[in-house]
């Protein structure tokens, strides 16, 4: 908790949070435990008028296999199953970019209005909307998905709108329905990386980091990520990638 304060995180605040938990166990360790204390941590930091949100992604609906809302895992983390299992936790539907939250907000940030992934009407358009704070828990920032909706919104030439169709399960009804993700084209290779975006969000002053028993947290917000990153796309369009796209070989 200590922590979290000294990092920015605020009572009140809307907090996503991107994590990976697995340094913090051993063989010794209960597994149930460390991710209550973890949660709790993160509740009480918020405080009874914060919200905490976990991306809840799975990607199984890209592969033709249908998304059941309610039984479908998370596959990003134990920490983000651990958050879409608690009794409170409201969902966003979106059969591959979905998020579970807790607390005041979340209806707020996580009804979808329509069944883009980073685009218009998306949980991620709510987040830049909001400007919700942005954690990594332990977790490197190549795992800062929001980047995305920006180089959607700007219109990157990298990657490209692809349509995914299947079953969808929701509320004890099931229907077909198309999804859009903004995907890089199999043709290419497209090698996404942050740590420019990174190291000049930290430099800047407008991520802020800190050491905890041996982890690294940062803590950054929608808006910053979003003038930051839009403000390199239009210095050099390759920025968040690690070199140009080139062919892929056959």
């Amino acid at each position: 908790v200590d922590a979290l304060k000294q990092l920015g995180v605020n009572s009140g605040d809307e907090l996503l949070v991107h994590s990976d938990i697995s340094p913090m166990t051993d063989r010794d360790t209960n597994l149930k435990s460390v991710l209550d204390n973890v949660l709790e941590s993160l509740t009480s930091s918020l405080g009874p008028d914060g919200t905490l949100v976990a991306p809840t992604f799975n990607y199984d609906f890209c592969g033709g296999q249908p998304y059941d809302h309610v039984r479908s895992k998370s596959q990003v983390g134990l920490f983000s199953e651990w958050v879409r299992t608690r009794p409170t936790a409201i969902r966003s539907f979106h059969p591959i970019f979905s998020f579970a939250g807790i607390g005041t907000g979340t209806n707020k940030l996580l009804t979808a209005r329509s069944n883009s992934s980073f685009g218009q009407g998306s949980v991620f358009e709510n987040m830049f909307d909001s400007n919700t704070k942005i954690l990594f828990l332990d977790v490197s920032f190549e795992a800062c998905t929001f980047v995305h909706f920006v180089e959607q919104r700007v219109g990157i030439e990298y990657r490209y709108l692809k349509t995914f169709t299947g079953e969808v399960t929701r509320d004890a009804r099931t229907w077909t329905d198309s999804f859009y993700f903004f995907v890089r084209p199999l043709n290419q290779l497209v090698d996404t990386y942050f740590g420019r975006l990174e190291t000049r969000l930290l430099e800047s002053g407008d991520m802020n980091a800190v050491e905890f028993n041996g982890s690294k947290l940062l803590l950054t917000s929608a808006n910053k990520i979003f003038a930051t990153a839009s403000a390199m796309i239009a210095e050099s369009k390759y920025s968040l990638l690690r070199h140009p796209p080139s062919p892929m070989e056959s």
